[in-house]
């Protein structure tokens, strides 16, 4: 009975997920001041030689570390939930 839960809510997400790649609402692009300011300010900001690496590694460090963390923890949870079975879980 719990399989067939878990496997219910597995699939209602997937579908969500198909449906709001699919029908996105408009989200506006990045402004035009704001990609003038990186592209010609990365390296006396920086130090950087690369575009992209400025941005990744210096303006949005914290995002990107946070989205490792997770990553992290996911992969961890998932081990996890792997090698116990439902007695030692629970």
């Amino acid at each position: 009975m719990r399989n067939k839960r878990l496997f219910g809510l597995m699939i209602c997400l997937v579908f969500a997920a198909v449906f709001f790649i699919m029908y996105k609402p408009d989200i506006p692009s990045v402004s035009k001041e704001l990609y003038e300011y990186y592209t010609s300010n990365y390296i006396d900001d920086t130090n950087a030689g690369n575009a992209v690496a400025a941005i990744y590694l210096n303006y949005r460090f914290f995002d990107t570390l946070f989205e490792t963390l997770t990553l992290m923890i996911s992969v961890i949870g998932v081990i996890y939930f792997s090698r116990h079975s439902q007695e030692d879980i629970y």
